[in-house]
């Protein structure tokens, strides 16, 4: 017995799974109502599958058959999202993601896109500050906090900290960080700049790559439990930069 389903959703599930000739033979029913016959929609792209959905509900509520509210939307994984999230804003209506976070919000998107609007502008202290140590690199707060004060010290942005690292000190330079912390500093500032550099000759699409590949995103969620759905958020955020 079915408690959730209506009864023409549970007939068109009993079509389906009735094809499978590795499942033991069962009967699905429930006492719900029959319902509303379930309507398969084919589109051709994820854009298009999530401007129909929100254009259905779009006249279902101006018809006022619904309220906006009585809506749900569902689906498999927590990257398909993205599409919808944009369709539900273009169309100025209101959403809420339920036991999720909004696609653009997740931390490993803002993390990529932290990397790509530094590489933009090296100046970007915010992002600077959040990917500087992602994936770890062993440059703990203290030393994050010992770079700002340094770098103020010297009336100059963090980027710029970070180049001064680099360059020749005078004799007797006072310099808050062990020469293990430089190291680490410096080795970063040399992966941004590397990145700046092909910037000026890559595309959007190519870059992005380059940034994963670079910073070692892709090894890092690997050893994190939830690191292949995180990783399908970055694929789908490699999409948009396609589009």
């Amino acid at each position: 017995q079915n408690y959730r389903s209506t009864k023409k959703i549970l007939e068109v599930a009993s079509h389906v799974i009735s094809a499978n000739q590795q499942r033991k033979p069962k009967e699905l029913w429930t006492d719900n109502e029959p319902g509303l016959p379930p309507a398969v929609i084919e589109t051709y792209t994820e854009m298009e599958e999530a401007q129909f959905v929100v254009s259905e509900i779009d006249k279902l509520v101006g018809r006022g058959e619904v309220n906006a509210g009585d809506c749900a939307v569902m689906y498999r994984t927590n990257a398909q999202s993205r599409a919808l999230e944009e369709a539900f804003i273009r169309y100025g209506m209101p959403y809420k993601l339920v036991a999720g976070t909004r696609f653009y919000e997740r931390r490993e998107v803002k993390d990529i896109i932290a990397y790509l609007r530094l590489v933009q502008n090296p100046y970007d202290s915010v992002s600077l500050m959040r990917i500087i140590n992602v994936p770890a690199r062993g440059i703990g707060q203290r030393s994050l906090d010992e770079l700002i004060q340094w770098s103020r010290s010297q009336d100059v942005p963090e980027y710029r900290g970070l180049q001064l690292l680099a360059a020749p000190q005078e004799d007797g330079a006072d310099l808050p960080f062990s020469p293990r912390t430089v190291k680490t500093l410096m080795g970063f500032a040399v992966m941004i700049e590397g990145l700046i550099g092909q910037s000026r000759e890559l595309n959007l699409l190519d870059l992005f790559d380059a940034v994963v590949k670079a910073s070692g995103y892709r090894q890092y969620l690997a050893g994190l439990v939830d690191g292949e759905e995180r990783w399908e958020n970055i694929l789908e955020l490699r999409g948009v930069a396609q589009e």
